[in-house]
């Protein structure tokens, strides 16, 4: 059995989550614990970037994988017309 990885959520996607709907929030709950099977899966790496994306309904969660140290840092969720606009926020 492959060993799960620890997502770690940085401020601007915890806040987002604080920010969200119960029912919007539930289902990117759901999609962070997924992701800590098996990152990649429903994932897509971002041309020109070290990050992947996985699509949450409208949603976008933006993270990057580090392997060896077995963690999923997510850098930002957000709408999917706004996470794309400003990646240094």
């Amino acid at each position: 059995m492959e060993k799960a990885y620890t997502v770690k959520l940085s401020r601007q996607a915890r806040k987002f989550l604080e920010k969200a709907s119960v029912g919007d929030r539930k289902r990117l709950v759901v999609s962070l614990r997924e992701m800590g099977d098996d990152p990649r899966d429903r994932a897509v790496k971002l041309k020109g970037s070290p990050y992947y994306r996985r699509r949450v309904g409208r949603f976008r969660i933006v993270f990057s994988v580090k392997n060896q140290e077995l963690i999923i840092l997510v850098v930002m969720i957000d709408d999917r017309k706004q996470v794309y606009r400003d990646p240094n926020r």
